[in-house]
């Protein structure tokens, strides 16, 4: 028999979390699909799933969601087998933090176009103060804490007066939860000398 364990949710952000998962054993089978259901129904009556991954080894699995409700609290099991009837483990849940007020006119928006290998990310400038212009940029990466070493820059055209502005970026690495936020240069004597929106996220697919 398939056993499947559902564990914590991780790196839970306003609109994004790691769901995560181990199966036990495999049941005599050569391989099995594992997945996850999530939703805001305590008892999952209607659900999303993730992506199946094929298993051939018993072993802990992850699956990064995103596009999620901010203050929210959302359910989530673990399962292995077929859609139509599998076996999961025990529902857990995890709330999603409320969405903090925009950062010093800097607004992250959600990333737009996501591909497997590449996506849109968007900002916005809602107050350049007594600037003449804000250059903008964003700072992504696969690490919650951008300002760890393996975040990339991306920049932006400086902009004027209010209004959105955005990037693409490719390279990516399909099924990879990336993490990221909007950015402003303020001026290069102030201390920082930028301003930065909230941190999002989303899977390439």
């Amino acid at each position: 028999m398939q056993i499947v364990v559902t564990h914590d949710a991780t790196d839970v952000i306003t609109t994004g979390a790691t769901l995560n998962g181990e199966l036990m054993n495999i049941g005599g089978q050569p391989w099995v699909d594992v997945f996850f259901k999530y939703g805001t129904d305590p008892n999952l009556g209607t659900y999303t799933t993730t992506l199946s991954i094929p298993y051939s080894n018993a072993g802990k699995f992850s699956t990064g969601i995103s596009s999620l409700t901010p203050s929210t609290t959302y359910y989530f099991q673990a399962c292995a087998g077929s859609l139509v009837a599998p076996f999961c483990g025990v529902i857990l849940s995890f709330d999603t933090p409320s969405e903090p007020k925009p950062t010093q006119g800097i607004i992250t928006h959600d990333a737009t176009d996501v591909k497997c290998a590449g996506a849109t990310l968007n900002g916005e400038v809602t107050d350049l103060g007594d600037l003449p212009y804000i250059s903008g940029y964003f700072l992504y990466g696969p690490d919650q804490d951008l300002d760890a070493p393996t975040y990339q820059l991306t920049e932006t055209p400086p902009l004027s007066s209010p209004g959105v502005f955005s990037a693409d970026i490719s390279g990516l690495v399909e099924g990879i939860t990336y993490y990221f936020k909007a950015c402003g240069l303020v001026h290069p004597s102030s201390k920082p000398p930028y301003v930065c929106g909230t941190t999002l996220s989303f899977v390439s697919q």
